[in-house]
C-alpha cells in the first residue's frame, strides 16, 4: 500500500465532509503499516526475538496470521512481541507514538465506531487521528521531515526594513500622537513638524486629497465649501488632516513638490493663491477661564489684536462684521481644533455653585454665540475657509454633552464626515510610516501568490474572501503584515474610543515590528497569531481598553512562561513544535475576541483561524489538532456559535480544574475500588482489597484477589502479602492454594488511574453543582466528556491490575498481563483467564486420559469425586481446570470407557451419566478396573465399603456417617429435620438410593411454616394447595 496516498484519501475524505470513511481510511492505512512493518521486521530477528514475535503472535491471534488480525489484534502483538522497540533498532522506525497506551485506545475505539456504525464520529477528534498518522508516518520515516520541505516563505525581515527608530526600539509612542499647536510652535516629531518629510510619510488617501482640493477651490475664489466640519473617530486623522492644510498652505513650496500636493492640483484644478495666511486654535492647548479667547488669538496671529482688544477683554463675541472685517484682507484659512473641550472647560464648578448657572455660563454662551457669527462671516467671504474638529467623545461629564450639542447644533448642517484613511489605504499608511524599504517587488508579489495558491488548495477550510482574487492583491499591499492583523487592530480595535483607530494601529505595530525584528524568527507575514503578548507594551496597550483583569487570563492561557498553549507546543513533535500553533492560535484568538461596537460579533471561526495561521507546506489537518487541545486545556476560551473567544468568566476547563482541587483522596480511592469491582467480572469469584491475607477465603473453586493499591507490584509488603495468602486462609493453612489468583496493581499506571478517576470525579461535580448555568454547548459537551472519562476509566483500571500471581511448587509466580486490547476480555477475571488460556494454565476441555494421568495414582483404582477434584484446586502447578469441565471429562470418561461412576451401590460404565449424579462422594473408578469388575460372574463381586463423608460435604454429621452394620437391615425407617433448602440434596443422596433397593417406599412430610406476619389467601390457595391437588396428593392442614 502507498501509506502516504493512502493518508491524503483519508484527508480528502474528511475535507469532504466523509467522517466515517476518513476514520476507516486511517484505520485501514495503520493496519497496513503494522503488517508491513512485521513483514519487513522478521528476517532481521535473533532466534530469541523471532521466539518472542511468535508467542507474541499466537497470544494475539490464537492461530491466525498476521494478514487475518484485526487492528486491535495487530497492536496486542507489537506490545506483546515487544515488536515496538525491535523495529526501531533493526529497522531505524521510529515508533514511539505508538507507546501512547490511551491514545492508541482512542485510535481503535475509532476505528470501531467508524466500522460498526457506534455513536457518532467527531470531525474534529477524526481530524486529530489523522494528524497523528501523519506525524506517526514522518516518524518512521514514511514520509519527508517538515524541515526538508522545499519552497519555504522567506521571513518578512529578509525583505523589509523598518525605520531606524522603529529597529532600535526607541520609538516614542507620541510620535504617533500628531498636535496641531504643536506643530505651529516648530516643536514635536520631525515627520509632522518637517513639511517635506510630512509630506514623505502621508500617503495621499482620496479622503484627505479630497479634504485639500475643496479649501483650495475655496481659498483661490473657486467654489469649494466655506465651513467643514471634521468628523472621525479618535484616531481616525482629523488632527492629521488639520496638519496637513496647515504645512500645504503655510508651505505651498514643499507641498507642491509631493505626490500629494501633485494630486491635490490635479484634482481642484487650479492654481496655488498667494499668500494665503493659515490661523489656527487648538481647544486642548488654551486656558478659557484666564487665556484670551478665540477671537483674540485669531486676531494675535492677523497682527490686528487691537482690532479685537476690548471685545476680548470684556470676553464678548465682536459679531458677524467685524469678524468679516479680520479676515477680508486676502486667502484665509481658519484652522480649530477640539473646541468641544475648550467650551465645555470655560464654566468653572466652583462659580457655577457660587455665583449661579446664569454668571457661571455668560462667557460660554459668548463662546456659541461667536462661533455661529463666525461661520456666517466665513460663508459670506469668497476666499475663506473654516475647518474645525468637536470631538466623538464626551469630555468633562454633562458639561461636556452640553458643549458638543451646543456647537453640533451650529455646525451641524455644514458637518463634513470625512473619512482620511478609506478601506486598504491603510495598509499603504503603515507601510509608509513604519518601514523605509519594503524590499524587491517581485519578491513581494511571490509571497502573496504562494499563499493565496495555498488558500486556494484548502478549499471551504478558509473562508472564501481570502480564496478570490482580490485578496491576493491585498496581501500583496498589505506585506510584511497580512492584511488580517491591519485589521483587526484598524476594524475592532480600533472601535474602543481609546485605541485611536489609525493612530493607535502604528503604535501597536511599531511595537509589535520592532520586536519581531530583534527575534528574527522566521515569519513569512506578521499577523495577528504573532502579536507577543508577552511584552509588557504591548500587553497593557490592550487591556487598558478590555480590563485589567485580561492579565491573568493572558497569563494562565496564552503567553506567561506557564501558559498552557505554551505547555500544548512544548509537547507536540520536533518538526510541528516550529509552527508554534498552539500558542499562536490562541493569541490570534485573543485579539477577535474584543471590539468597541456594540452590534460587532465577538470571537473568530476556525475557518478565519485556518487562514490566519497557515503557511504554505503545513500539513491540513494541524489546526483542528490545535484547536481542539486547545479548546480540551484552557481555562478560559469559550466557543460560542461557532466562534472561539476568551473572556474572563470560567470556561468548563476551569470549572473542572477548581472541581480536581477539591476531590479528596479519600474519594478517588472508593471510586477507583467501586471501578475495580464493576470491571472484576464473573468468570472467577472475586475477593477484591482484602486488608490481611487471611481474609481471602479458602474456596474448592478458582478466585481472584485484587489487591488495593498500597500493595501494587513492586511495593515493600505486596511480595509478603502474597506468600502468606497462598500459605494461610483465617486462622490455619490454606487447603487450595491452587485456585488462588492475585492480580495487583501496576504502580505507574496506578498514579494514571487516580489521575483519570479524579477528573471523572471532577466532571460529575460540575455537571451536579454547575448544569443549570452551562449554555447548551457546554452541557453536550460536559456529557461528551463524563462518556469519555468512564471509557478511560475503564481502559485504566483494565491496564492497571496488570501483574498477576499464582503459586507452582517452587513459590509463587507472576506475570505481565500487558496493556488491554480490544476483545471478549474487558474484565479483570477474564484478562486472567485469557492469560492463563494462552499459557497453558486453564483449560476448558481436559482429556478424560489427562485427568486419570493428574488425579490418580498408580496404585489407586478409585476415590471420591471431591479428591479427584482438590488434586486440581490442592497441588500447585496443576492446570486450574473448571468444575464444569471436570464434571464434563468424567462424563465423557465414563461414555467412553476410560472411567466409571460407583453411585449407590452401582457401577456405571460405558454409558450417558447424568450430571446430577456426579456429588462430592461418588466414587470414580479407574476404566480398566471397571471393566474387570463389569466382566465378572454375577454375585462374585466383593461388597464395597463405603467411605464415610467428611462433616459438611455433601451429607450431614451423626449417625448416618457411621459404617454400615454387618447385619443387613430388611426395613429402614428415617426421621429427619432438615432446612427447606437441602430436598434436593435428600433426592439425590438417600431417597434414590433406597428406591433402587426397594420394593416399597414411602414418604410423609410435616412441613411447618410461620409467616412474618401472615400467609395471604393468594399464596394458599392459588400456589401451595393448587399444587398439591395437580400432584394428586393427600394430605391435611392446620391454620392457626
Amino acid at each position: 500500500m502507498d501509506f502516504v496516498a493512502k493518508l491524503r484519501e483519508a484527508e480528502i475524505s474528511l475535507e469532504q465532509g466523509s467522517v466515517a470513511q476518513a476514520a476507516l481510511s486511517g484505520g485501514q492505512l495503520l493496519e497496513a503499516l503494522l503488517r508491513s512493518l512485521y513483514k519487513e521486521l522478521l528476517p532481521k530477528l535473533s532466534p530469541a526475538e523471532m521466539a518472542q514475535a511468535t508467542e507474541g503472535l499466537e497470544r494475539a491471534g490464537k492461530g491466525k496470521g498476521v494478514d487475518d488480525l484485526t487492528l486491535g489484534q495487530l497492536m496486542g502483538l507489537f506490545r506483546t512481541g515487544r515488536l515496538l522497540s525491535l523495529a526501531k533498532r533493526h529497522l531505524d522506525r521510529n515508533l514511539s507514538l505508538l507507546t501512547n497506551d490511551q491514545l492508541v485506545s482512542e485510535w481503535i475505539e475509532l476505528r470501531n465506531r467508524a466500522a460498526h456504525g457506534g455513536a457518532e464520529l467527531d470531525e474534529e477528534e477524526v481530524r486529530a487521528f489523522l494528524v497523528n498518522l501523519r506525524q506517526l508516518l514522518r516518524q518512521a520515516r514514511y514520509l519527508q521531515p517538515l524541515e526538508e520541505i522545499k519552497g519555504e516563505l522567506p521571513p518578512w525581515w529578509e525583505a523589509a526594513r523598518p525605520h531606524r527608530d522603529v529597529r532600535e526600539g526607541g520609538l516614542d509612542p507620541e510620535k504617533f500622537a500628531a498636535k496641531l499647536d504643536e506643530v505651529v510652535l516648530g516643536r514635536g516629531a520631525d515627520e509632522y513638524k518637517n513639511p517635506e518629510l510630512f509630506f514623505a510619510r502621508t500617503f495621499p488617501t482620496k479622503g484627505i486629497t479630497t479634504l485639500l482640493s475643496s479649501v483650495l477651490k475655496r481659498l483661490a475664489g473657486e467654489g469649494g465649501e466655506a465651513v467643514v466640519h471634521l468628523q472621525t473617530p479618535f484616531g481616525g486623522g482629523k488632527t492629521h488632516c488639520l496638519i496637513a492644510l496647515y504645512h500645504f498652505f503655510r508651505h505651498p513650496k514643499e507641498a507642491l513638490a509631493s505626490t500629494l500636493g501633485e494630486q491635490v492640483i490635479s484634482e481642484a484644478g487650479v492654481e496655488m493663491p498667494d499668500g494665503v495666511r493659515v490661523l489656527t486654535f487648538v481647544g486642548v492647548s488654551e486656558d478659557p477661564l484666564h487665556g484670551r479667547t478665540p477671537w483674540g488669538r485669531l486676531a494675535e496671529q492677523l497682527g490686528r489684536y487691537d482690532d479685537m482688544r476690548a471685545s476680548d477683554e470684556a470676553r464678548m463675541s465682536p459679531g458677524k462684521e467685524k469678524l468679516r472685517q479680520l479676515f477680508s484682507d486676502g486667502p484665509t484659512l481658519i484652522l480649530m481644533d477640539e473646541i468641544a473641550q475648550y467650551a465645555a472647560k470655560a464654566v468653572s464648578p466652583a462659580e457655577l455653585s457660587e455665583a449661579g448657572e446664569l454668571t457661571a455660563r455668560a462667557y460660554q454662551s459668548q463662546l456659541f454665540a461667536f462661533f455661529h457669527d463666525l461661520t456666517e462671516a466665513v460663508s459670506s467671504l469668497p476666499n475663506c475657509a473654516l475647518v474645525v474638529t468637536l470631538t466623538t467623545s464626551s469630555p468633562y461629564g454633562e458639561e461636556g454633552v452640553r458643549a458638543q450639542y451646543q456647537l453640533g447644533q451650529i455646525f451641524g448642517r455644514m458637518r463634513k464626515i470625512l473619512e482620511p484613511v478609506q478601506g486598504e489605504e491603510i495598509y499603504e499608511i503603515v507601510r509608509r510610516r513604519l518601514f523605509e524599504d519594503l524590499g524587491d517587488e517581485r519578491k513581494r508579489r511571490q509571497v502573496a501568490e504562494a499563499l493565496w495558491r495555498a488558500y486556494r488548495d484548502l478549499g471551504d477550510q478558509v473562508p472564501e474572501v481570502v480564496r478570490s482574487g482580490d485578496y491576493k492583491e491585498k496581501l500583496f499591499r498589505a506585506y510584511p503584515f497580512h492584511p488580517e492583523l491591519i485589521d483587526v487592530l484598524h476594524e475592532r480595535w480600533g472601535s474602543f474610543s481609546g485605541f485611536q483607530r489609525t493612530r493607535g494601529v502604528l503604535r501597536f505595530l511599531a511595537e509589535v515590528v520592532a520586536w519581531h525584528w530583534k527575534k528574527r524568527a522566521p515569519i513569512s507575514l506578521l499577523r495577528s497569531a504573532d502579536v507577543p503578548l508577552e511584552v509588557g507594551d504591548v500587553r497593557q496597550e490592550l487591556v487598558e481598553h478590555i480590563g485589567r483583569e485580561y492579565e491573568s487570563v493572558i497569563s494562565s492561557d496564552i503567553a506567561s512562561g506557564t501558559a498552557l498553549a505554551k505547555r500544548i507546543d512544548g509537547r507536540m513533535e520536533e518538526e510541528v513544535k516550529r509552527y508554534r500553533l498552539a500558542e499562536r492560535l490562541a493569541t490570534a484568538i485573543f485579539m477577535y475576541s474584543f471590539t468597541g461596537a456594540e452590534k460587532e460579533e465577538r470571537g473568530v471561526s476556525p475557518a478565519w483561524l485556518r487562514a490566519v495561521v497557515h503557511e504554505p507546506g503545513m500539513p491540513v489537518a494541524l489546526v483542528g489538532d490545535s484547536l481542539q487541545k486547545l479548546e480540551s486545556e484552557l481555562l478560559f476560551l469559550h466557543k460560542r456559535d461557532g466562534r472561539y473567544l476568551f473572556s474572563t468568566e470560567p470556561n468548563l476547563n476551569n470549572l473542572i480544574v477548581k472541581a480536581e482541587e477539591e476531590v479528596e483522596d479519600g474519594g478517588i480511592e472508593a471510586e477507583l475500588k467501586r471501578w475495580v469491582e464493576k470491571y472484576a467480572g464473573e468468570e472467577l469469584k472475586v475477593k477484591p482489597w482484602p486488608r490481611r491475607p487471611e481474609e481471602v477465603p479458602d474456596r474448592r473453586e478458582p478466585q481472584l484477589v485484587l489487591l488495593a493499591p498500597p500493595l501494587a507490584y513492586g511495593a515493600p509488603d505486596t511480595q509478603s502479602f502474597v506468600q502468606a495468602a497462598f500459605d494461610r486462609a483465617g486462622e490455619g493453612k490454606r487447603k487450595y492454594p491452587n485456585a488462588l489468583l492475585v492480580l495487583a496493581p501496576d504502580s505507574d499506571e496506578l498514579g494514571r488511574a487516580r489521575e483519570e478517576v479524579k477528573h471523572l470525579l471532577a466532571l460529575r461535580t460540575v455537571k451536579a453543582t454547575h448544569w443549570e448555568r452551562l449554555d447548551e454547548n457546554d452541557q453536550a459537551d460536559l456529557e461528551r466528556r463524563i462518556q469519555r472519562a468512564e471509557q478511560v476509566v475503564e481502559e485504566r483500571v483494565l491496564g492497571t491490575w496488570r501483574h498477576l500471581s499464582w503459586l507452582d511448587s517452587q513459590g509463587p509466580r507472576w506475570a505481565d498481563l500487558g496493556t488491554p486490547h480490544m476483545g471478549p476480555a474487558r474484565s479483570l477475571c477474564g484478562r486472567v483467564v485469557e492469560y492463563l488460556k494462552d499459557s497453558d494454565r486453564w483449560t476448558e476441555d481436559i482429556a478424560p486420559q489427562k485427568l486419570v494421568q493428574l488425579a490418580f495414582s498408580p496404585e489407586e483404582e478409585e476415590k471420591q469425586y471431591r479428591e479427584v477434584r482438590d488434586v486440581f484446586y490442592c497441588v500447585p502447578g496443576n492446570p486450574v481446570v473448571p468444575e464444569r469441565a471436570l464434571r464434563k471429562a468424567i462424563r465423557d470418561g465414563v461414555r467412553e470407557g476410560i472411567l466409571g461412576i460407583r453411585f449407590a451401590g452401582s457401577l456405571h460404565f460405558r454409558r450417558e451419566v447424568p450430571d446430577s449424579l456426579i456429588d462430592p462422594e461418588v466414587l470414580i473408578v479407574r476404566g480398566e478396573v471397571a471393566e474387570a469388575e463389569v466382566g465378572k460372574p454375577k454375585g462374585s463381586q466383593e461388597a464395597h465399603k463405603e467411605v464415610p463423608a467428611a462433616e459438611g460435604e455433601g451429607r450431614p454429621a451423626g449417625p448416618l456417617t457411621a459404617p454400615m452394620r454387618k447385619r443387613s437391615p430388611k426395613s429402614l425407617r428415617l426421621r429427619l429435620h432438615i432446612p427447606w433448602d437441602r430436598l434436593a440434596d435428600i433426592q439425590r443422596g438417600v431417597i434414590l438410593p433406597l428406591k433402587g433397593e426397594s420394593k416399597r417406599l414411602d414418604l410423609t412430610i410435616t412441613i411447618e411454616a410461620e409467616a412474618v406476619e401472615e400467609f395471604s389467601q393468594t399464596t394458599l390457595e392459588e400456589k401451595v394447595r393448587e399444587t398439591l391437588r395437580q400432584l394428586g396428593v393427600e394430605w391435611s392442614e392446620e391454620l392457626r
